[in-house]
């Protein structure tokens, strides 16, 4: 699907408001999620008119349906998943799921690597001992709209 940047510079403020909070707070505003949330309806009614509005229902059902189970057993928190309801109002379902495997996938990869940075502190109070999903989440939707 052809994808066009320029209207898209909303969701990558967003987004990189989003991280900036997440990485310094270790959570996401309710605000930041409902602007994305509401901007993605907004895009997808843009392109498609009223059929827009179910892209973006359906990209966000997709987000929730993906992350529902991991939400209930603790591994990702509210904020994470209110993000991901949002960009997959972006997105549509079909991208949907590239979306969220490719937002794990280097969600463990920054898990990794905060793991090995925590073993080899020598102060590991100093270390997080979570990792700010919203970067990982923000680095996908980055790379599916600008893959296009």
């Amino acid at each position: 699907m052809q994808i066009n940047v320029a209207p898209l510079t909303a969701l990558y403020v967003l987004l990189l408001v989003a991280c900036i909070f997440d990485v310094r707070d270790r959570r996401v505003p309710q605000l930041v999620n409902g602007l994305i949330l509401g901007g993605g309806l907004l895009y997808q009614l843009s392109l498609h008119g009223l059929t827009g509005a179910l892209i973006a229902l359906l990209g966000s059902l997709m987000c929730l349906g993906l992350l529902i189970v991991p939400f209930a057993l603790y591994v990702y928190r509210g904020g994470d998943v209110k993000l991901c309801l949002g960009v997959g109002a972006w997105l549509g379902w079909e991208d949907a799921l590239w979306f969220v495997a490719y937002g794990v996938l280097l969600g463990g990869a920054l898990g990794l690597g905060a793991l090995g940075w925590r073993r080899l502190s020598a102060d590991r109070a100093e270390v997080p001992s979570t990792v700010p999903m919203a970067v990982a989440f923000s680095l996908s939707a980055l790379y599916l709209t600008l893959e296009a």
